[in-house]
């Protein structure tokens, strides 16, 4: 298992180098100076501390898990994005797992098995586009 983090002195701390190496956690840090490396984590960094960190007073660690996860339901499953079609992620990710899969339970119908067997595809990459955007919607959660 990987993390890939920036090098801000909240993930270079000894005591979070301990934590991945108990864990066996391997750190994949992006280069210095080159925040495009992990633009859209810290897009959402940046998100997570106007809106939340910097406006919120925790009085303790239960306090700032119920904050932080009451912000995080409405990032995801209330506040539609403009980037995504202004949809909620929560909704972005159902409408591209339906596309992809269709309406039959997560299984792709095959409408030509035989050019698919061979090896020929003339379907798009989709099903792959839906894992990532999952993926993407974890990473946000």
């Amino acid at each position: 298992m990987a993390i890939g983090c920036d090098n801000g002195p909240e993930l270079t701390s000894r005591h979070f180098l301990a934590w991945c190496m108990e864990r066996q956690i391997e750190l994949v840090h992006i280069q210095p100076g080159k925040p495009t490396q992990n633009a859209q984590v810290e897009s959402f960094h940046g998100r997570l501390r106007e809106e939340c960190l910097n406006v919120s007073w925790f009085q303790n660690l239960f306090d700032a898990r119920r904050k932080i996860a009451a912000w995080r339901t409405e990032y995801n499953e209330e506040r539609p994005h403009s980037s995504l079609g202004c949809r909620t992620p929560k909704e972005f990710a159902e409408r591209a797992r339906v596309a992809s899969y269709g309406k039959d339970g997560d299984e792709a119908a095959l409408e030509n098995a035989s050019a698919f067997a061979s090896g020929v595809s003339h379907f798009p990459t989709a099903p792959a586009a839906a894992v990532e955007i999952e993926k993407l919607c974890r990473t946000i959660s």
